[in-house]
């Protein structure tokens, strides 16, 4: 048999390569690692707790399209955009810009709403981290671009 021969491409790197090399190497090793965390299997809608009196789940958000897991870099919203909701409202709690029109909202698996009367929000640990008028500071859509994910401004503590 005949050997085959190989022919290696060899590039040379300068000085300027060099240094813009070493500043694309951490960021590629960084969102290499951002993408594969973002590669597990979807979670099950399994929450940790029981709901308490009054409460309800609310809508869980999607992050899978296409067996892809979205990523979301969040953007700040400008704007007297607040949290609202009602206990006959199929989705419970959304959120209405400035000019009036109403966004519907996803949360992560485990939070839940009550009314007593007022919307109040709940963690997966059923602490209360949102009542309804609380501002909105930031957020992105999800699979269903009709359907965002949202951060809340921290309320006020109670003045004594």
């Amino acid at each position: 048999m005949a050997a085959r021969r190989f022919r290696a491409n060899i590039a040379v790197v300068t000085p300027m390569h060099q240094r813009s090399l070493a500043l694309a190497l951490p960021l590629v090793a960084l969102f290499g690692l951002a993408f594969a965390a973002c590669s597990a299997e979807p979670p099950r809608a399994t929450p940790s707790r029981s709901l308490g009196p009054g409460e309800r789940w609310v809508p869980v958000a999607s992050w899978w399209k296409d067996g892809q897991k979205l990523l979301c870099a969040g953007g700040g919203l400008i704007g007297d955009i607040r949290l609202h909701g009602a206990p006959d409202d199929p989705r419970l709690v959304w959120i209405v810009w400035p000019d009036d029109h109403r966004t519907d909202l996803g949360w992560p698996v485990g939070y839940s709403a009550r009314f007593t009367p007022a919307l109040e929000l709940l963690d997966g640990s059923g602490r209360v981290i949102a009542h309804g008028g609380t501002l909105v500071t930031g957020g992105c859509t999800t699979a269903d671009p009709q359907v965002w994910s949202i951060e809340l401004a921290t309320d006020p503590p109670p003045s004594s």
